[in-house]
């Protein structure tokens, strides 16, 4: 602890009447209750980010079978937005599982791709012509 720490629990335990030993029982137990409750909330978190990491592989929008094709558009996006020091904190901090945080880069990077051409086979589908002159009174033109 630092000085002003100790300097406050001194007056603390000065102003209530306890002795050194009773203070330091005191200071004893506040240190073991905060402990205790650091590693609960450490615990608790280290669940949350694996429940994500669940949550995003079975996802209906970026998991399954698309989870690696997804994750590749996540991190695109990111590295093209992200400063360095934001990926970092992502992964230091968990975040970087989160799944709407994810969902949003995914789109983001699908965004960013290059568009694509999807050309069907020749002679497959409706003649141009049905398509161009679909409206009845146009049936009977050559």
């Amino acid at each position: 602890m630092d000085a002003v720490a100790v300097s406050r629990i001194e007056a603390t335990a000065k102003a209530l009447g306890l002795s050194a030993e009773a203070a330091g029982t005191l200071v004893q137990h506040d240190h073991d209750l905060v402990t205790a409750y650091a590693a609960d909330a450490q615990k608790a978190w280290t669940e949350q980010v694996k429940t994500w990491e669940t949550e995003l592989t079975t996802d209906t929008e970026v998991g399954g079978a698309a989870f690696k094709a997804n994750i590749e558009f996540a991190t695109r996006a990111l590295e093209k937005y992200g400063t360095k020091e934001f990926r970092e904190e992502l992964q230091r901090s968990g975040y970087g599982n989160h799944p709407g945080l994810v969902r949003c880069f995914v789109k983001i990077g699908k965004a960013m791709a290059e568009d694509a051409l999807h050309v069907g086979a020749p002679g497959q589908g409706v003649p141009i012509e049905k398509t161009f002159f679909d409206h009845p009174t146009s049936q009977g033109l050559k």
